[in-house]
């Protein structure tokens, strides 16, 4: 295979599901733009005369008022002040050090004139004369001048400086010095050692500040502008704060991409969020959905049918909006998880297009919600009506409780509403059961009842199966049995699983007597050679294949068919082959990959636990029928599963090892059940 095959075999997914990703988001904003949150209105601009009156069609937040006002509440909080300690250390310590300096003359004491200020610190300079009038102090007067000067500097951080404040606080310590009753030399020394040295120490605590300023305008309430009330009559003058009002309302005239760059800008980066949250999900959470070519062209396809059918209901009431038949289907066809999110995110971009509110979100959202939950109980095809007519009354009442949370007051339309809520739940059970035979059929999209369906005994190859190769038919049934316990087990999909062990076999139709559980009487393989024996038994699997495809089976079940031998080797007649070898020199040692089947491996955790269900069924049943113990055949099943793992046979699948421990013990606690000890009754002697 070349390289730019084995490319564009590994990952067109990617750039398939990119081009998908693109038109849908193309398709969304392009349906949005042209919505109806983009639509004509009137020719009004500020500081004109309104020629009528207008009404708010909604309630409506006048955030330019309560802007106002939350403004004029921060603006009264004051600002809140920290005590640095750490500045009261640094000042002292300055201080300390003019004085050690002064004391150890460890500096340039010349003066090159007398205007020029001596640096004794970093930050204090002294004059000529402010510097010998300190060295003309007596030793008595030194030390006083020492600890007023530190005295006077800790009362003053103590107090506290603010940056506003310094001046003031300067004020306030020559008053200090003076008190001292120093000469103007002296109190002149004093402060220019503290002036210079003193720095505010009150700092504001920003983020305390703020959160009181906050707090204060949070309780300030929004400036509502009623349903109905009047934004501004006919003559009124149109202020910035009314034209604001109408804008909210929907009633300005924007016409062409420069009108509406601004609204236009905001759907576009909101669509991207969207999109990429949900790409990121499907890839991260999903990646097996994610490499589904064919499921996620489905969900495009339904996507796309969703967003313009919903553009085109801009003037129904929105519970009529085809969202929650997508959520059905995505819930039957891929499961709770993908329903669950792909209904927040359809929501989400339909409310764009529809111009929904907050009821049109919580609405769909908790519907959907309840839908992905609820359809899981369905577990049969026949339960789906049940379960959307109780859907359906749910819906009504959750339409009711939001009409009657977000009004006020009864409306008489709250009424309308619920019916309409109730009858949108009949609608979508009517599209899903209408339409998933036509998705399964056009998608090849598989669902859980389709496969139930599958698995019933009056199925044509199931049929065919019990009548032709009864020990095939009734091996299968095992297998369906342990490998259903262990999808269980592992969180892989139990219908898969059954169906896929139900099918597994169905090559060996074409030549049933060849396989031991059908054969009655002799042995046909002892009148093979093993080469010949290998090869017909390694020729069901494409057999299967070919019956499967016949009779039109999901293509899930055809690659389980295909891959649960993997590469597998047909032991017995490749040690039939050796010993043959051995005995007669003549015969060629055989060639192991003769006797593999020449087929794939197990690429998912369903096909691998038929694989393991398959290779255990035999060798366990012929092991219980010897009177193994149960510690004995928990080992031999483990001994089994990893003869495969070290063999290589499920290096494909995403099992992990603790896995194949949770297989083992389903396996086992199956076996428990067919084979348990029975209680020995009596003879009819042993009862004289």
């Amino acid at each position: 295979m070349k390289v730019k095959d084995i490319l564009t075999d590994k990952y067109s997914y990617r750039i398939y599901n990119a081009i998908l990703l693109f038109a849908a988001f193309a398709a969304t904003l392009t349906l949005t733009v042209n919505g109806s949150y983009i639509k004509h209105g009137y020719d009004i601009s500020v500081n004109t005369i309104s020629d009528r009156d207008f009404f708010a069609p909604s309630d409506i937040i006048n955030n330019i008022a309560t802007q106002r006002l939350k403004d004029n509440a921060r603006s009264s909080v004051p600002d809140i002040y920290n005590h640095d300690s750490s500045i009261d250390t640094a000042v002292l310590a300055e201080i300390n050090n003019f004085f050690t300096l002064i004391e150890s003359n460890d500096y340039d004491e010349s003066f090159t004139d007398a205007a020029t200020p001596l640096g004794i610190t970093e930050n204090i300079f002294l004059t000529r004369s402010q510097y010998y009038c300190i060295e003309d102090l007596s030793y008595q007067q030194y030390a006083d001048f020492k600890d007023n000067v530190l005295s006077i500097a800790r009362n003053t951080l103590e107090q506290g400086i603010r940056e506003d404040t310094v001046e003031t606080m300067l004020t306030s310590v020559r008053d200090s010095v003076d008190a001292l009753g120093y000469d103007r030399k002296e109190g002149d020394a004093a402060f220019a050692v503290l002036s210079a040295s003193l720095k505010p120490n009150l700092i504001v605590d920003t983020q305390a500040t703020d959160k009181a300023k906050e707090e204060k305008a949070a309780e300030i309430d929004d400036v509502v502008v009623l349903a109905n009330q009047k934004i501004v009559g006919e003559g009124e003058i149109i202020t910035d704060e009314i034209y604001a009002l109408l804008d909210q309302a929907g009633f300005l005239k924007k016409e062409g991409f420069k009108e509406n760059i601004s609204q236009i800008s905001g759907v576009f980066i909101l669509l991207l969020c969207t999109f990429s949250f949900i790409c990121a999900y499907m890839f991260f959470i999903h990646k097996r959905l994610y490499k589904d070519k064919r499921s996620m062209v489905l969900l495009f396809a339904m996507y796309i049918i969703v967003i313009t059918i919903t553009h085109f209901m801009s003037e129904l009431p929105y519970m009529l909006v085809p969202i929650l038949p997508f959520t059905m289907l995505t819930a039957i066809i891929l499961g709770t998880s993908e329903a669950f999110f792909l209904n927040l995110f359809v929501t989400l971009a339909s409310m764009f297009i529809y111009r929904g509110d907050i009821s049109f979100v919580l609405y769909f959202w908790l519907c959907g919600s309840i839908i992905s939950v609820t359809l899981q109980l369905a577990e049969e095809r026949n339960k789906i009506l049940l379960c959307g007519a109780v859907n359906s009354v749910i819906f009504s009442a959750i339409m009711a409780a939001l009409q009657m949370f977000f009004n006020t007051y009864w409306r008489d339309y709250i009424l309308s509403y619920t019916a309409y809520a109730f009858l949108s739940g009949i609608i979508s059970i009517i599209v899903c059961i209408g339409s998933m035979p036509l998705l399964e059929s056009a998608f090849g999209i598989v669902t859980d009842y389709r496969l139930q369906d599958l698995t019933s005994s009056n199925q044509k190859l199931m049929r065919r199966l019990m009548i032709e190769a009864p020990g095939t038919y009734h091996h299968s049934l095992i297998v369906a049995n342990l490998s259903e316990a262990a999808a269980y087990a592992v969180g892989a999909n139990p219908n898969i699983a059954r169906a896929g062990a139900c099918y597994h076999d169905i090559g060996k139709l074409s030549r049933p007597m060849y396989f031991s559980e059908n054969m009655q009487g002799g042995n046909i393989h002892d009148r093979l050679n093993p080469y010949d024996s290998a090869k017909i038994i390694m020729q069901h699997i494409f057999d299967g294949v070919e019956l499967a495809k016949k009779y039109r089976l999901p293509a899930v079940i055809v690659n389980i068919i295909k891959e649960h031998h993997g590469t597998s080797i047909v032991r017995f007649f490749y040690y039939k082959q050796t010993k043959l070898s051995e005995e007669n020199p003549s015969i060629t040692k055989p060639d192991e990959a003769d006797f593999r089947y020449k087929s794939t491996l197990p690429s998912t955790k369903e096909a691998a636990i038929i694989m393991l269900a398959d290779t255990v069924e035999a060798a366990v049943r012929s092991s219980m029928s010897k009177g193994m113990t149960e510690k004995e055949i928990a080992d031999f099943i483990k001994k089994l599963i990893k003869e495969k793992l070290n063999d290589g046979q499920l290096n494909n699948c995403d099992l992990t090892i603790r896995d194949l421990d949770k297989i083992k013990d389903a396996f086992l606690e199956i076996f428990k059940g067919m084979y348990h000890e029975r209680v020995a009754y009596p003879q009819l002697n042993d009862k004289e």
